[in-house]
């Protein structure tokens, strides 16, 4: 399959299961729960200078929405769902 192909689903395929252990906004709960706890028992440890780090912050957020965007418009294009654990109806290999 060359890259940015998509695959299609066959009438004839069982029930696609696509074995998430948890969904993705519970595993982003439980790593901002980690790095609060590691904030609250490491502190004392030294911290880059609030400018620069507030500027390296914005630009990996800005970063981050423009590649969920990106992302979701291959899944809508393709025609399935987003959601791990709804059934796929699509492959989506490529272009982001």
């Amino acid at each position: 399959m060359a890259t940015g192909e998509i695959m299609t689903a066959t009438s004839g395929e069982t029930h696609d299961h696509p074995g998430v252990i948890a969904p993705p906004p519970l595993v982003f709960a439980g790593s901002w729960a980690a790095g609060v706890l590691a904030d609250r028992y490491a502190s004392g440890w030294p911290l880059p200078p609030a400018l620069p780090a507030k500027v390296l912050a914005v630009l990996l957020g800005r970063a981050g929405v423009v590649f969920l965007a990106s992302a979701l418009g291959l899944f809508r294009k393709a025609g399935t769902r987003p959601e791990p654990w709804q059934p796929t109806s699509a492959i989506v290999t490529g272009e982001v």
